[in-house]
């Protein structure tokens, strides 16, 4: 069967599941062959292992990362002091998707200070124990040194203007 590509950027190829065609997204050139491998073997579990070679990471290593900025968005959330669950919502909103597994142990080892002892180490005010310091850590202080975390939080009135 000939393949061709819509304008659309989609390209119809044969359902595995009955007659038809499924729509499935046009990819690139490289990627393309193993897409079309893949069809003849009526697996998806097949193509998705030869992406993940192909990427490097798999959808387990992917899922893990998701699981942990939830998790992180949650801790965040439910800080006793409002200014660092804000501080820290904001960060991990911002820079959730940079961040890798070795960054959710960091996050988990600061989640167990206390609120004043993260404040402090987030502001560069105390000097950081040898346990917690980290690339986290670091971002978390470059974070805070440009900026409120989100807009809205400069202390200005938009009415005093």
């Amino acid at each position: 069967m000939a393949f061709r590509r819509a304008s659309s950027a989609l390209w119809p190829t044969p359902c595995t599941r009955g007659p038809g065609y499924c729509i499935r997204p046009f990819l690139s050139p490289q990627l393309a062959p193993l897409a079309r491998h893949g069809q003849g073997l009526g697996s998806w579990q097949e193509l998705r292992l030869d992406f993940s070679r192909l990427y490097g990471g798999g959808a387990e290593a992917e899922k893990a990362l998701q699981i942990q900025r939830k998790k992180m968005l949650y801790q965040a959330r439910n800080r006793g002091d409002p200014l660092l669950a804000d501080f820290l919502v904001g960060f991990v909103e911002a820079k959730g998707l940079e961040l890798t597994l070795e960054d959710g142990e960091s996050w988990a080892k600061l989640m167990e200070c206390e609120e004043e002892f993260l404040m402090n180490l987030a502001a560069a005010k105390i000097e950081v124990p040898e346990d917690l310091n980290s690339s986290l850590l670091r971002r978390l202080q470059d974070f805070l040194a440009a900026g409120p975390p989100r807009k809205g939080l400069t202390g200005d009135s938009p009415w005093g203007q």
